[in-house]
């Protein structure tokens, strides 16, 4: 368990350390219970998350979005011309 963030606003984390293929895979989460979230589920997630990053930003240049972080689905349909 990591902590992070500023004094009086952090979290504690779980590091997340797997050794596969001669590599080593780091990531952090605020899914504490390992049960739920193996570091092998991580490990296959992380690239799906990517993706949908990818395409979200694709989404965005295709539709000449400059959203803001914490924008809504609601506000994001209002923005779309």
């Amino acid at each position: 368990m990591v902590e992070a963030g500023r004094k009086g606003a952090s979290m504690d984390l779980r590091l997340i350390v797997l050794k596969s293929g001669g590599k080593t895979y780091r990531a952090l989460t605020n899914d504490m219970d390992p049960s739920h979230l193996s570091a092998e589920d991580i490990v296959a997630l992380y690239p799906m998350r990517w993706t949908v990053e990818r395409l979200f930003f694709q989404l965005k240049v295709v539709l000449n979005l400059r959203l803001r972080r914490g924008l809504d689905a609601s506000k994001c349909v209002q923005l779309i011309p």
